[in-house]
């Protein structure tokens, strides 16, 4: 893995979830009928 030490690893954790979640916004505002 190519992380720089100065990263806390935290930040990378909680950088996940943001971006799932920005993802399934994307995802329910390009497609508001697509959702099972």
């Amino acid at each position: 893995m190519l992380f720089k030490p100065s990263i806390p690893r935290f930040l990378v954790v909680s950088s996940i979830p943001v971006a799932l979640l920005a993802v399934l916004l994307l995802r329910s505002s390009l497609n508001p009928f697509g959702r099972v």
